[in-house]
């Protein structure tokens, strides 16, 4: 889900400091190694009258004084500039970021930063990306080009969330591919071209209504009302979103900016080409989901949150089950791994174990799995203090992955707020900014759910821009600037309807047929939904899935006939509760399974159950799970009923003998294959004792590793500072050949005797004349001039 205001701000970039001046789009370029020279391929493709300002942002050294202006006013017909503190951005000007400063953007004024850091992970392009964002919206355009690394991958994201215009370099145009690729692979290029073809994408979608008059995109236009509602059937349709409970309004600016881009002039034709272009559609659909999120975003709502709500919930924590919070409208999974830190930070003071869970769910399934994978870019240590960043994070190829012990108790879902069942029992929702983007109706319908879904005087946390409104009943505010709410009220389960039919989207209510249909089906599936579980319950054996450890996964009937739980310490592990009689023959079934990978079947004859005894079919059928990952299903079922065990005294006479002989040859054949067993299981012991030595071993050389990592990364840095004052320093020596060969060719074409000395009166040059009147040789260059005989006939000369 989306996750800034950008509909409950409206703020237009003429608003902000332009002095009643018409906005115009402000365009922020940046690279990093092999910028300038990309920087000048820009320029040179860019008219003079393009009516936008440009902002260029490379990472410098800062301990050099850039000349980027310098070198680049050569190649750009519009005047080039070092951005300085509180300067006015004006149209058709060039604004180059000095060394050692953050570049930010308020309204139409540039604002000069220190960073924090001077070295290391700087993300100046970022930084500026954001700023542009937040105050230009659909007239801010971010263009990345040739660099290493991530920086302005985040800040893309942004600029694209508000409505504002992404392109990046081919990367195979580019000197270096690095940040190309991580804008790509994120998903957040509206256009992937060389150079040479941006300047003509620029001047058309400047040239839009979306920009040219971005008032007609605040509402939905009275004459293609049919054309909106069209297109919203079509969405719904074509893809798994229904947006008929979004703001319109919201809806039209994200499908006008999707016509600006394709530069569609009605709604009409953009209609028609979204029947017919399926990639166009996606992309479309795309937009209106996609989300911004940032970790910690608000830091003082965050320290509230810790202090009102997480301190309190530990201290009442009791038990082994745990604190259970839903994170609703997750995005990339930001703001889950940032609740999940504040939680395991409040756990660690308090001197307890951590115990908690989080349900984090999007309804953004590609946005799941980024959220899923648990690697962010390295832009994200703006947000994340670097203590965090060590201790819950590792890096890998240029990335923060977050730690498995974290990870694991994050569980990322799909879900839609509006349709799906919602969790229950919960200690803790955030829903941040998540609900601006809907209707009163659905709002209220959402915030009902969560009453239904939170526990007696449990919490809510909203985004800054949102509130319970007609709720209020339901929730005691605890924070009225940072919206965080506490549940209170009796829990009325009949206000929550789910799964929601919604309405359709030309905003009339569905027919009480519609309705009769659904129930129908409803009861429907709810009738054969019972109809398979009696018949897994009637027929189904008794059914155990099991790993590769021998460790159930899942039960299925009445194993509790077949397994008992020995005592000590607890154990998943089958063949160790496993009746006597079946256990043998259970572990050799298993390693034939997995070992074949076909099905295996065996029978244990005497199996003893409550003094009884029954013969047991063991069939073990593999399964594969994820990837080369298999598993085994266990089927165990009784052959015949069950019988008493036979005395000794009803065998004749004659046989006792030999019947006690096999029974004592079987007894040693179980006793040895009894320590068998305990003596491979100690081995197994000994073989992970082992192992966890070696991934104690491991993780030394992770950390070193990652000091290796945070290493490089400065060198990376300090590299591509270096090779930024290389490129200004060929340029310099470039110029300095071409002055010097100008002065050359003026000196040997004026026929003037010119005789150059230094301060001790040695000669460094002279000019052609000056060799045939003075008698001068090259190798005279370096003499002294007293030690020539000079043929001029003037003592004033010398």
């Amino acid at each position: 889900m989306p996750a800034d205001p950008e509909d409950i701000a409206d703020r237009e970039t003429g608003e902000h400091g332009s002095g009643g001046q018409h906005p115009f789009p402000v365009v922020a370029i940046g690279a990093s190694a092999g910028g300038l020279h990309a920087f000048r391929q820009f320029l040179e493709a860019m008219p003079p009258d393009s009516g936008m300002a440009f902002l260029l942002i490379q990472h410098l050294d800062p301990n050099h004084e850039s000349l980027m202006a310098e070198l680049l006013e050569r190649h750009s017909m519009m005047p080039v500039h070092t951005a300085t503190n509180d300067t006015a951005i004006a149209p058709n000007t060039v604004y180059v970021i000095p060394s050692s400063q953050y570049l930010r953007v308020v309204g139409h004024t540039l604002v000069l930063e220190r960073p924090v850091t001077q070295r290391g992970v700087r993300m100046p392009i970022d930084y500026c990306f954001r700023s542009l964002a937040e105050t230009h919206q659909q007239r801010a355009v971010g263009i990345v080009l040739t660099g290493t690394a991530s920086d302005g991958t985040a800040g893309l994201r942004e600029i694209k969330a508000t409505g504002g215009l992404t392109l990046v370099q081919d990367p195979q145009t580019a000197e270096y591919d690095g940040m190309p690729q991580s804008a790509i692979k994120a998903g957040v290029a509206d256009f992937v071209v060389p150079i040479a073809d941006m300047p003509d994408l620029l001047a058309r979608y400047a040239g839009h209504p979306f920009i040219a008059a971005p008032e007609s995109a605040d509402q939905v236009s009275d004459e293609e009302p049919a054309a909106f509602q069209a297109l919203l059937r079509l969405l719904h349709s074509q893809t798994e979103h229904d947006f008929s409970s979004y703001r319109p309004a919201t809806l039209n600016r994200r499908i006008r900016r999707r016509m600006g881009l394709a530069q569609v002039q009605t709604m009409q034709a953009y209609l028609e080409r979204l029947r017919s272009d399926r990639t166009e559609l996606e992309s479309l659909a795309g937009d209106l989901l996609i989300g911004v999120t940032r970790f910690f975003r608000d830091p003082e709502a965050w320290n509230l949150l810790s202090r009102l709500v997480i301190g309190p919930l530990i201290r009442e924590h009791r038990g082994d089950d745990p604190i259970r919070v839903w994170v609703a409208g997750c995005s990339t999974g930001e703001e889950a791994v940032s609740a999940a830190i504040v939680l395991a930070e409040a756990f660690d003071r308090a001197g307890r174990e951590p115990r908690f869970q989080i349900f984090a769910t999007d309804i953004d399934q590609r946005a799941v799995d980024t959220a899923r994978d648990g690697s962010f870019p390295a832009s994200i240590a703006e947000d994340v203090h670097p203590d965090r960043l060590t201790r819950y994070f590792f890096e890998e190829n240029g990335r923060y992955v977050l730690g498995k012990p974290l990870r694991d108790r994050i569980l990322f879902a799909r879900q839609d707020l509006l349709s799906d069942p919602p969790f229950s029992k919960l200690d803790l929702i955030l829903c941040r900014n998540v609900m601006i983007y809907l209707d009163p109706q659905a709002q209220a319908r959402i915030l009902r759910m969560f009453h239904f879904a939170l526990k007696s005087d449990r919490y809510l946390f909203l985004g800054s821009s949102e509130t319970v409104g007609k709720q209020s009943p339901h929730y005691a505010t605890l924070s009225k600037e940072w919206r965080i709410y506490r549940c209170i009220g009796e829990k009325q389960s009949e206000r929550v309807t789910l799964p929601h039919t919604t309405t359709d989207v030309h905003g009339g209510v569905r027919s009480s047929e519609t309705r009769a249909s659904a129930r129908m089906q409803s009861y429907r599936h709810t009738s054969i939904d019972m109809a398979k579980n009696a018949m897994m319950t009637r027929f189904v054996p008794a059914s155990i899935l099991v790993n590769q450890h021998n460790d159930a996964i899942y039960f299925h009937g009445p194993v509790r006939d077949y397994l008992d739980f020995p005592p000590g310490e607890p154990t998943r592990d089958v063949t160790l509760m496993a009746l006597d009689g079946l256990r043998t023959r259970m572990r050799a079934v298993l390693r034939n399974a997995f070992d074949t990978c076909e099905v295996q079947t065996a029978t244990a004859q005497r199996v003893r159950r409550s003094g009884k005894e029954v013969a047991v079919r063991i069939t073990a059928e593999p399964v594969r799970l994820e990837g080369d990952q298999w598993a085994v299903l266990l089927y165990l079922q009784d052959i015949g009923e069950p019988r008493p065990a036979e005395p000794m005294d009803e065998i004749a006479p004659d046989e006792q003998s030999a019947v006690q002989r096999l029974e004592f040859d079987l007894q040693f054949t179980r006793d040895e294959l009894t320590s068998t067993v305990e003596q491979l299981e100690a081995s197994n012991e000994e073989l992970r004792a082992s192992n966890e030595e070696v991934m104690s071993m491991n993780e030394e050389l992770q950390s070193s590793n990652e000091e290796l990592e945070t290493s490089r990364e400065e060198l990376q840095s300090l590299n591509e500072e270096l090779s930024t004052v290389n490129n200004q320093l060929e340029s310099k020596i470039v110029e300095l050949e071409r002055a010097n060969n100008d002065i050359s060719n003026l000196i040997n074409s004026t026929q003037l005797a010119v005789l150059f000395l230094d301060k001790g009166l040695m000669i460094r040059r002279f000019t052609p004349a000056a060799a045939d009147l003075l008698r001068i040789l090259d190798s005279d260059i370096g003499r002294p001039i007293s030690d020539l005989a000079v043929r001029v006939n003037d003592a004033r000369l010398f």
